[in-house]
């Protein structure tokens, strides 16, 4: 199986060949500024090699050494959603101190142990997943690139359907 790409900034990988014109208004809201002024800066991959693959195929191409904490997949559900839901899936390994500070700022319990809150594959942990917009897509992605947020804490802002639509949609 191949490696993730190393790549400047975060990938958006499609997964679903299924619908071009779908594929094509993912790509116009990924041109679109999120914040009115910040452009999102991703690299997008549209190779059919990656047709169909989901979360757990992508924690395996992830090397030791790569620099991104997420990789975000346009999959089955991104194409058939109004609002073009992106997955993304953390590539963060789980530590105890994270769940530490997780826990001094109330953002813990057993809801979040459980994988609630948006990880549907349990939180927070390498692996988890949670939807989001484009210009969520936005957002974590620059905050991510600066170290100024961490990824739990837009996995922790997502609405009650498990999607992250952008701090200041809410």
């Amino acid at each position: 199986m191949p490696t993730l790409p190393m790549t400047e900034d975060h990938l958006v990988i499609r997964t679903d060949f299924s619908d071009p014109s779908a594929w094509a208004a993912v790509q116009a809201d990924l041109a679109q500024k999120w914040g009115e002024e910040f452009a999102i800066y991703v690299e997008i991959i549209d190779d059919p090699a990656y047709d169909g693959l989901g979360p757990e195929q992508f924690l395996s191409m992830a090397p030791a050494d790569y620099p991104h904490t997420i990789v975000v997949l346009a999959d089955s559900v991104t194409m058939t959603t109004p609002d073009r839901l992106l997955l993304v899936v953390s590539l963060e390994e789980s530590d105890e101190e994270w769940e530490a500070s997780l826990r001094r700022l109330g953002q813990w319990d057993e809801e979040t142990a459980a994988g609630g809150r948006g990880w549907e594959n349990g939180w927070p942990q390498r692996g988890g997943v949670f939807r989001s917009t484009a210009p969520g897509i936005g957002a974590i992605t620059a905050n991510l690139s600066v170290a100024n947020m961490d990824l739990w804490e837009y996995a922790a802002a997502v609405d009650g359907q498990g999607v992250f639509r952008n701090f200041e949609d809410k």
